[in-house]
């Protein structure tokens, strides 16, 4: 993951935005997949401008409708006025890009434009008024369990977030 952080720099340069890795204080990726993603590309550009860059990243919080991303009291007390950089690890929707950004917001940071991800399979080339750059940029289809032609044939309906164990069991 290091590799890919760098590549992700290297990839959010060429698109024209050395200037900013200069004045980014953060990089924020919501919690679980996105938190070493964050570190990675903080260290990196710690490393190329000389200069310390922080990570967060914060939790999902609620069901439903009430869902939110929420930071540490130790991170809230930080952000407010920070220039922050959004990544992801796999945009599928982008419901947890939106949500890291509104915590930021809320917490009074200032986001940029853009979101670094590794993988972008929601087909989508902004999450709001962010574009999406990605190292793999490959729609995936999606389907509701009504329309699924597996779930057609019998085979049930999983969210691989909540059933991994059961997704790599050997049979």
């Amino acid at each position: 993951m290091v590799l890919a952080a760098k590549d992700l720099v290297d990839f959010y340069v060429q698109q024209g935005n050395y200037g900013l890795i200069e004045i980014v204080d953060r990089v924020v990726g919501p919690q679980t997949g996105a938190t070493k993603l964050a570190a990675f590309i903080a260290a990196e550009i710690s490393e190329r401008r000389n200069r310390l860059c922080h990570f967060s990243s914060p939790e999902k919080q609620g069901e439903g409708a009430s869902k939110r991303m929420a930071f540490a009291d130790r991170e809230l007390e930080r952000l407010p006025g920070e220039l922050v950089l959004l990544c992801e690890d796999v945009i599928t929707t982008g419901g947890s890009v939106d949500l890291t950004a509104k915590a930021c917001i809320e917490a009074g940071a200032r986001v940029q434009p853009f979101v670094l991800a590794l993988v972008n399979r929601s087909g989508l080339e902004q999450e709001g008024d962010r574009s999406i750059l990605a190292l793999i940029d490959r729609p995936m289809p999606m389907w509701l369990p009504g329309e699924c032609p597996l779930c057609k044939q019998g085979s049930k309906a999983l969210r691989p977030k909540d059933n991994w164990a059961a997704l790599n069991a050997d049979y």
